[in-house]
């Protein structure tokens, strides 16, 4: 290890590359963005929250030691796109862009690198292993400072299918064998004997895209109705 600072960028360490940080960043907190709106007669404009979130930026600030070239670095960058800090181990964020990477020579031995990100506005829970339900009218709790959304999993289904989640309602009929719910990309579908998602989207009535998980002290129920054998939730909590 060149340094009890690490950087890992697509699950790979900067260890691999001889990269050393003397000190790594604390994430900044996103922008909220808002929309104002000019009410004629009140004196002053109105502000609401859209509910979007501003990306953020980042700069790392290493030094580059021994043999490994400049071109290993900038492979090692573009090697993926989930980030993650030694200083915070347990959530990882999203690069979205890699801004710029400014290298300068300092001394005969190691080069200084200035890497400057652009980052989802989210911090994800690294630990995020699947979790099956117990039964249908099921309580879950979750953690994080902002709604999360999680993809559901129904198996063994069959027939005409009523899930729920805090009060809204997806009814699938027809349902295949295994249904997968996805409330980030918006997307409920099965898969073929190739494992290549189908869309089934034809089959379902409701906003299957709310069905998101409420973090906190507050407790989310889930329930459903019809053939089912077992629903399996990743809940992909985060923080912002």
């Amino acid at each position: 290890m060149f340094g009890m600072n690490t950087v890992s960028i697509g699950g790979v360490s900067s260890d691999t590359v001889r990269l050393r940080f003397d000190k790594l960043p604390i994430y900044p907190a996103a922008a909220q963005k808002y929309s104002t709106y000019e009410i004629p007669g009140a004196g002053e404009n109105m502000t609401v929250a859209s509910g979007d979130y501003e990306d953020i930026e980042l700069t790392l600030t290493a030094y580059l030691v021994g043999s490994t070239t400049i071109n290993d670095v900038y492979n090692w960058l573009r090697g993926g796109t989930q980030l993650i800090l030694s200083t915070q181990p347990d959530v990882y964020t999203e690069i979205k862009e890699m801004a710029q990477v400014s290298p300068a020579r300092e001394g005969w031995s190691a080069n200084r690198i200035e890497i400057g990100l652009k980052l989802s506005p989210f911090k994800y829970r690294i630990s995020n292993n699947p979790v099956t339900l117990p039964g249908s009218g099921t309580e879950l709790q979750t953690v994080g400072n902002i709604f999360s959304k999680p993809v559901w999993a129904l198996t063994g289904t069959s027939e005409t299918v009523e899930f729920s989640v805090n009060g809204t309602t997806l009814t699938i009929e027809n349902a295949p064998e295994n249904v997968y719910i996805d409330t980030n990309l918006q997307e409920v579908y099965t898969e073929d004997e190739n494992g290549v998602a189908v869309s089934i989207l034809g089959q379902t009535t409701g906003e299957f895209w709310s069905m998101v998980l409420v973090p906190g002290a507050l407790t989310n129920y889930i329930s459903w109705s019809g053939t089912v054998d077992k629903v399996i939730v990743i809940k992909n909590e985060r923080w912002v």
